[in-house]
């Protein structure tokens, strides 16, 4: 009923019985250290299709995937210092 009444509020209508929807929870890495749980969570939602995972996540890549976030928010096309930041690199 919650999830109905929040649908509801932002305009979404289904008919759908709660009772039938199965609970998934895929067996997680957890992260290790007090900073991490963003790019964790982050990770988790790209890599999730609505049934597993369709890669794992690992804790001894965060570095990369700290790195790649970095790009992607700095090289956005809705950057409004895109432009200044690739000229700044030199790029």
């Amino acid at each position: 009923m919650a999830l109905e009444r929040a649908l509801h509020a932002h305009g979404i209508h289904v008919n759908m019985e709660v009772s039938k929807l199965v609970h998934v929870q895929p067996d997680l890495v957890q992260q290790k250290n007090g900073y991490d749980y963003g790019i964790f969570a982050l990770k988790y939602m790209e890599y999730w299709n609505g049934a597993t995972l369709t890669q794992a996540v690992a804790e001894e890549k965060m570095h990369v995937y700290r790195l790649q976030m970095v790009v992607t928010l700095l090289l956005n096309q809705a950057n409004n210092v895109r432009e200044n930041i690739i000229k700044a690199c030199g790029l």
